[in-house]
């Protein structure tokens, strides 16, 4: 239901993608409370993000909040049920997917905040998020993650920066994102370890997409 109504506001067909976004709700919100995946977060940050996209950034944050506050009142967030069997690998992947979604709805947060004016306050909801990014393990299977989403969110930073008129600033924080790139190719050229760098290429392809958390 939350897939249809995103292809509906795709289309820009708001008030049809509004009344899908809400049925999935009001059907989540019919489950038990024990459901590990009811997740009454989703159908909120789907309805902020479709305020956002139509320009209502007040009734956004106010969705925003709501997913968040649906988070805080999970039981099963930060600790998803698996299986018995479960690898250790698993569960790691399970606990850093709960944790990107509350990631994800910081981000947004602070980018309505920002379309708002409110700079500051964008930078406090990233600094949340960057928070959060640092408890992902830095080595086994949280390194990508951890390196990944660090630096999307430290880019966001850099974006804020520059909407907010510190264009220096930003640039300095943006070249400090990409620098470990450009070490990764002069150590190609010259030689030596440049395995351990490799994992930032992503980093620049990331940030020229502009992806959102």
């Amino acid at each position: 239901m939350t897939g249809v109504g995103g292809a509906l506001e795709d289309l820009g067909r708001y008030d049809e993608a509004e009344k899908m976004y809400r049925d999935a709700l009001a059907l989540r919100r019919a489950l038990d409370v024990k459901i590990p995946d009811r997740n009454l977060d989703e159908p909120l940050s789907d309805l902020a993000m479709l305020y956002s996209d139509m320009g209502d950034y007040p009734k956004a944050r106010e969705y925003y909040g709501q997913a968040l506050a649906a988070l805080d009142a999970d039981p099963h967030h930060g600790n998803p049920p698996g299986e018995a069997d479960d690898s250790a690998e698993l569960k790691m992947l399970r606990k850093i997917n709960a944790l990107m979604e509350e990631i994800k709805i910081l981000n947004n947060t602070g980018s309505v905040l920002g379309n708002m004016g409110d700079y500051k306050a964008d930078l406090d909801y990233i600094q949340r998020a960057l928070t959060l990014i640092d408890t992902i393990p830095t080595d086994g299977v949280g390194a990508y993650f951890h390196a990944d989403m660090r630096a999307i969110a430290l880019g966001n930073v850099a974006t804020v920066h520059a909407d907010s008129g510190q264009v220096d600033l930003a640039l300095k924080e943006f070249l400090d994102i990409v620098d470990p790139v450009q070490s990764d190719r002069r150590r190609r050229r010259h030689g030596g370890r440049a395995q351990q760098y490799r994992r930032h290429r992503g980093r620049e392809r990331r940030l020229r997409q502009g992806p959102a958390l």
